[in-house]
Order: structure tokens, then sequence, then C-alpha cells
């Protein structure tokens, strides 16, 4: 998106613009914000935290500062009546170490003032089919997103409002977006697609889009240098796994096919959705006085996955429940996982057919991907015979960072890798920025 790029060309390049040592990520959700700071040359993290229950009568906020080698965590209260309020607050911690002047220091300060950010980076869920890459912030930007947010409604909504309130508190500090659709962009026709009338592809460009891009974008080089290669030259399964979840099919370093379709709704089974489904299922549940289609998309995104089989969305929770709950509890909560662990077995299989047979790794990311040894034994049981013989004692004894849990006869790899949402974000705003300037 070269236009964008011009058109802000002279706003980056004005004498009261500054670039200096430090990048801004936040992620604005309808009533949170979380922010990571980033220091430029090394890409090293200074400050992270999060503002919780915006607008509400009383915010959370916490706050870890990475400094001296040592790393010095705080935690707060304060009532935010909104997304403009909470950059106020992000600011005043980040030059401060407080909530305000009036408040107590809680954790060392970062930065003397906005002139020591190059850029602000914004998470922004949905890019349509308008957007390659992120873009540097203008108004024709902010216009593309409005255009496309139908298309994520319980997403997009936040995170532009993020991103207009950083534009207004920030002005002298280039903004940026980065979207979780751009990476899936290179996906054939003959993946994106649905067999729907075609003009309802044109008029609503109803097709795969795929979500979580930046993430197995991210897992995608993370296991192309373990294992000494060029991103281009290999072939990767990357599965995110945490409360919402994805996987994707990556050839010569890019994304080919991925499991969540128009919107984050479609693949596996998550924390609160439902995944794949028949959907011609949704006409029998809303032929009822108590559902509507606002109540249906309520129940597919918010009430079904784990919670909706088992009352918790959280993994940690049903496996406790597993183990050692009451009767029904304990069978249903040994059912989801049943249910979770074959739809990520079913879309490896299918995911290596699309790869022709030659994948390099599988890799495992994401909460549940990094932290559930018993999730990722679940899921590689049967799949021996495509070549993935995982070593079960690296499995239990993980260290921390990345590392390959297969065996050495193994014929495909098999890693877990922490992803880095925050971190491929700020190294795509360093790239745009710099190559504006």
């Amino acid at each position: 998106r070269q236009r964008h790029a011009r058109s802000t060309q002279s706003k980056i390049n004005d004498k009261s613009t500054h670039f200096n040592m430090n990048i801004l990520v936040v992620n604005a959700g309808s009533s949170s914000i979380k922010f990571k700071l980033f220091e430029k040359e090394k890409l090293s993290v200074i400050s992270e935290g999060e503002i919780e229950e915006i607008g509400g009568s009383s915010s959370p906020v916490s706050v870890t500062v990475f400094k001296d080698k040592e790393k010095k965590s705080g935690k707060s209260e304060t009532k935010v009546k909104d997304h403009s309020e909470a950059f106020s607050i992000i600011m005043k911690i980040l030059t401060t170490g407080s909530l305000s002047e009036k408040d107590e220091k809680f954790v060392p300060k970062c930065i003397e003032n906005e002139k020591d950010l190059m850029a602000v980076g914004h998470r922004v869920v949905h890019g349509g089919m308008s957007f390659k890459e992120g873009a540097i912030v203008d108004d024709d930007v902010i216009e593309e997103i409005k255009k496309v947010s139908n298309l994520a409604p319980l997403h997009n909504k936040a995170n532009l409002k993020g991103v207009e309130e950083g534009k207004e508190f920030f002005k002298k500090v280039p903004q940026v977006v980065s979207f979780d659709t751009c990476y899936h962009q290179t996906l054939p026709d003959y993946a994106y697609m649905y067999a729907i009338p075609w003009n309802i592809y044109q008029e609503k460009k109803v097709r795969r889009y795929g979500f979580h891009g930046t993430s197995h974008h991210y897992l995608a080089k993370e296991a192309a240098k373990m294992i000494g290669k060029k991103i281009e030259e290999c072939n990767f399964i990357t599965l995110h796994l945490g409360n919402g979840a994805s996987a994707c099919a990556i050839e010569n370093g890019k994304s080919v096919d991925t499991s969540m379709g128009l919107t984050p709704a479609e693949g596996l089974m998550m924390g609160t959705r439902a995944g794949d489904m028949d959907p011609t299922a949704t006409f029998h549940m809303v032929d009822s006085k108590d559902f509507d289609p606002e109540k249906l998309e309520t129940v597919l995104n918010k009430e079904s996955g784990f919670k909706g089989i088992c009352g918790s969305s959280d993994v940690r929770e049903v496996t406790k429940m597993a183990e050692s709950g009451k009767e029904e509890e304990k069978k249903r909560a040994q059912l989801a996982l049943k249910m979770f662990s074959y739809r990520i077995q079913k879309y490896i299989g299918s995911y290596f057919v699309v790869l022709k047979g030659k994948v390099d790794a599988v890799i495992f990311g994401g909460g549940i991907g990094e932290h559930s040894s018993q999730i990722r034994k679940d899921v590689l049981e049967h799949l021996q015979c495509l070549g993935m013989e995982l070593d079960e004692n690296l499995n239990q004894n993980l260290k921390e960072g990345a590392q390959l849990i297969s065996k050495k006869e193994s014929k495909v790899r098999l890693m877990v890798i922490p992803t880095n949402e925050e971190l491929e974000i700020a190294k795509e705003v360093l790239r745009l920025v710099s190559q504006s300037r």
C-alpha cells in the first residue's frame, strides 16, 4: 500500500516529528487496552501492561517494567472513562511510573515524553481484501478499515477506536496498523472461495480471510531459524492454540490455507466458539421464539466451544475437571478435550496433503499449544503414520523458549515455539516507518 506511505511522507519527515528509540504496540479491545513498549534497536521489551474494564466503575491497571536486568511489576486501580483517557494513563505510567501526579509511583518510568516514541503500532483483526500489508494511518486507511469492519464487528470496532484515539492523542507520532488477515492474502482462490453464488461473493465479499496471521508468520520465521533454512524454502503446519485457535498450512514460507474463515468463528473448536459445523444447523437453532440472529451470533461466538460443552472456556480448568470432577462434569470435560484434539488432528492430516507430504515441522504455539503437554500428546497420538514421532520426555520437560519435542528418527520435526504477536507488529512498524522516512 505505497499510496498510504507516500501520503504520510511529509508528515513523517516533518521536523517536529522525532525518530527516537521506542515503539509502542497496543491492542485495543472493546473495554481494555494491552500495551507493550519496545526499544527500537534490539526490539527488546521495556514495559508491558494492560488496562481493563474501561468505562466501568473501576479499571484494574497492571504494568511490568524490564530495567537493568530486573523485572518490576505493579498493579493499581483507577476510573478510566474511555480509550482516550486510557492512552493518557499509559503515557503517564511510561513517563512517571504512576497513574497521575497525585498517585504514588509504583513502577520505574520508561521514557521522558512522546518525543521518545518512534511510532505507535495497532493490531487490527480484519483488513479485508484491501490490505496486503500493514499501513501508516491516515484518513484513507481509517475509511478502508471502516468499510470492512462489518466483516468482523466484534473486533474491528474496538480496534478502530484504539487507532482513532491514538491518532488524536499522539498527534506528532506516526500510527501504524497491522492486520491479522494480511499473512493469509497469499491463499489461492480455490482455498479461499466458498461454493456460494458468485454474485454474493462479489457483492458481500464472502470468502475465507483467515486470522492469527501475525502469530502464524512469527512461528514460521522462528521455526525456519531453528532448522537453518530460509523461510522461502520451508513448509510448515502451524497451530495457534489459545482461547481462539487456528491452523495454517505454509508452503515456501507463504500461507496457502488456514482454518478460520470469513470470521474467526470457523475452523477449530475454541474456548467459546463452535468452530466448524453444518451452517443449516443454525436454521434449527433460530426456529424458536428464544433465538434471533443476534442471539445466535452470541451463542456461536461466546457460549459455545469448551464453554458450551462443559461450562468452562479455560482449558486449565477443563483439564482439572476431566481428571477429578464429578461424574457428569468429568465426562463432559473429557469429551470437550477429545473434540478439541480430534479436530486439530483432522486439520493436520488435511494440511499434510495440501503440502504434498513435504512438511518440515508441525509447530505448537499460543497459550494452550505452549503450556499443555497433555493436549500436544493427544493431538499427536495417531500421527505416526505421517512420520510424526513425539518424544514424551521432551514434551513433558520443556525448557524456556523454542524447542524440538520430536524423536530423532521423526521424519517431521515437532516444535513448541512461544508466539510473540507484539514483536511481529513492532517489526512491521519499524519497517513501514523506516521506509517512509
